[in-house]
Parts: C-alpha cells; sequence; structure tokens
C-alpha cells in the first residue's frame, strides 16, 4: 500500500520532470473528496512546488483575512486572475527546495483534512489553520538533532514499538505519543501517562526531571516513569532512521489513519528526512527497561509544595530510592493493552 505522503511526493516528482516554457505553470488535480479544488503544481523556469487552491470566492475568506507571512513559504493570489468576480485562486509555493519533503507531508495533510469538510468556506478557514500550525516547518533550515535529543526521540519510539510487540494496539500508540508537543509527559492515554527518561550514559542511577509537572499524578488513575537504558555504538543496523521507518511501514499497514499524525509529530521533534544520514551511523541496543509507578512517598518535587516565589525546578532522582515503586515490563505491559482494547 502506497502512503499518502509518498503518493504526493511522487506526484511532484513527476510535476519537477515536466517541461515548459519560462512563466508557465503546469499543475495536477489531487482533490477527491475536498469541498475546495486542489492541485500539486510547479512553476518554470523555476522548480518551485506549489499548492493551488481554487477557484474560490473571497466571501469564503475569513473576516479580516491577510496573506501570513511565512519563512519559506510565499502565499499569494494567482496573479493571472481577472479582477472582480469574486473568484480567486490562492498560491502556496515553496521557497526552499531541501524542504520538499515537508511540504509534500503538508500537502497529503491539506487533502486528509479537506475529505472530513462538505463546505467549502469550513475547508478554506481549514488550510489557513494548517499553514499557520505548519509554518515553522516551511523554512528547510531545521538543526540537525543533537546526541542526547536522538536519544530521546530514539527512546520514546522505542518504547512505542516494544508497546506495541506487546500487544498494545498502533493507533492508540500514535494517538497518545505526546513527547514532540511538550507536554507534560511523553505519552497519554486517557488517564493513564508515562515519562520517558532515555540515556546511553555509563552511569545509570540517577534521571533528571526537566520539568515540574513530569511526576505529578494529579488527575491520573496512573502515572508511570519509563527508564530507558541503551547502548549506543556506531552501525547501521538500529539507528534512529531505521526505528523510524520500520514505525512508518508498521502503521501504513495497520494503521493507515494515523500515518500523518506520526509524520507531523516526528516534524515536531525536529526530525527532517533529509537529515536522515546524518543519524544513520548510530546504531543502539536496549540496555534494560524499566517502569516505576509514581504514587505517593516516589521521591520527588511537586508545585504545591514548593517554597513561596519558586515557580520551576529542575532536581535529580537517585533510582535506588525508586525500588519500591518499580513494575516489571509483564505488569505494564498487561496494563497498556488492557487501557487501550
Amino acid at each position: 500500500m502506497i502512503s499518502r505522503q509518498d503518493d504526493m511526493k511522487r506526484i511532484f516528482n513527476d510535476l519537477l520532470e515536466d517541461s515548459g516554457s519560462p512563466g508557465q505553470r503546469v499543475h495536477k488535480r489531487i482533490d477527491q473528496n475536498s469541498p475546495i479544488n486542489l492541485y500539486a503544481a510547479r512553476t518554470f523556469p523555476h522548480k518551485n512546488v506549489l499548492l493551488e487552491i481554487g477557484p474560490i470566492k473571497k466571501a469564503y475568506l475569513p473576516d479580516g483575512f491577510t496573506r501570513p507571512r511565512i519563512k519559506g513559504l510565499n502565499i499569494t493570489v494567482d496573479p493571472g486572475q481577472r479582477a472582480g468576480g469574486g473568484d480567486i485562486t490562492l498560491l502556496l509555493e515553496l521557497q526552499q527546495k531541501e524542504a520538499i519533503d515537508v511540504f509534500a507531508i503538508f500537502v497529503a495533510r491539506v487533502c486528509e483534512e479537506m475529505d472530513t469538510l462538505l463546505k467549502p468556506a469550513d475547508a478554506i478557514r481549514s488550510v489557513i489553520a494548517l499553514v499557520e500550525r505548519w509554518k515553522d516547518f516551511f523554512a528547510g533550515n531545521s538543526e540537525l538533532l543533537s546526541e542526547g535529543r536522538q536519544t530521546g526521540l530514539y527512546g520514546e519510539l522505542h518504547l512505542m514499538a516494544r508497546l506495541h510487540a506487546a500487544g498494545v494496539p498502533l493507533a492508540r500508540l500514535v494517538k497518545g505519543w505526546t513527547g514532540s508537543k511538550h507536554t507534560s509527559q511523553d505519552f497519554e492515554f486517557g488517564d493513564i501517562s508515562i515519562e520517558v527518561k532515555s540515556t546511553t550514559a555509563v552511569d545509570t542511577s540517577t534521571v533528571n526531571i526537566t520539568n515540574i509537572r513530569q511526576l505529578d499524578e494529579t488527575g491520573l488513575e496512573l502515572l508511570l516513569l519509563n527508564r530507558v537504558l541503551l547502548d549506543a555504538r556506531q552501525g547501521d543496523e538500529r539507528t534512529l532512521p531505521v526505528l523510524i521507518k520500520t514505525l512508518r511501514t508498521a502503521i501504513i499497514k495497520q494503521a493507515p489513519e494515523m500515518e500523518l499524525d506520526f509524520e507531523e509529530k516526528i516534524l515536531k521533534a525536529k526530525y527532517r528526512n533529509e537529515h536522515a544520514n546524518h543519524y544513520a551511523n548510530r546504531s543502539y541496543s536496549e540496555r534494560g527497561l524499566k517502569f516505576y509507578e509514581v504514587r505517593e512517598g516516589f521521591p520527588r518535587l511537586l508545585e504545591s509544595g514548593l517554597p513561596t516565589g519558586v515557580t520551576k525546578a529542575t532536581y535529580e532522582i537517585t533510582l535506588e530510592h525508586c525500588e519500591p515503586f518499580e513494575q516489571s515490563c509483564e505488569e505494564v505491559f498487561s496494563t497498556m493493552r488492557k487501557c487501550c482494547d
């Protein structure tokens, strides 16, 4: 099964192979069930790719609409259209060619969103909201992940893979993964949350807590602290790109409706496909996977217990003192299967 984003990449690549005259724009219609017309396009002689939206009635635009100024994405109205008549075509033109993978995912996301809408005005507002949400992704100059951030992302996705292998539905895992959104915990499943702490360090006796709410179970039935112990060596077998590719393949087969959610989340985690080669020689293997139930008596600081005037705190806990709260992997996997069944 070809994924929606791969299909969009193929369409753009085909358009980039087309020939044309300077000033010409070629396009291919990509909407299926959308209430507005959508086209993938490119310009000549420049190899810029675009998303064409329309023609649409000006009245469909929100009151007071102004074209967003977004680095890497030029948003204009088709200058070839006649003035008046009330119909316009919006052109979303990618300025950074190296960000075409991100743009293809964005366009696939737009098409997916349009499939759920019936009214043109709602569709236009939805596109504008998506552009605003994705504005940080278009610049095409994102920095490489540090080794520490690679390890953190790998650890979260490794837990996703382990829970899936233990029988937890992949769709629930993708939906529940919130680490890239900088929430209090990395996974949220209703009244169960999991905070993941990954390390490749030799000394694994302590854990750094960087957010005062990471170990606060208020409003939760169960809060788990997950310690992922990893060994990192040179190699190309269990790298971050390999793990992401494995999860992508499984998602397309088992939970295709979550494919673009997953892509958006790894983009928010600052992972870019064009940087994959930079992460392709750091292979991880699991040294240990431990879970601790965070409840009354667990060694931690709570916001309610901070001295007056102190609003933030980072601290370190010693896992030796967490041993009375440890749960086996089998216990946690069973709990998660029941929770997500």
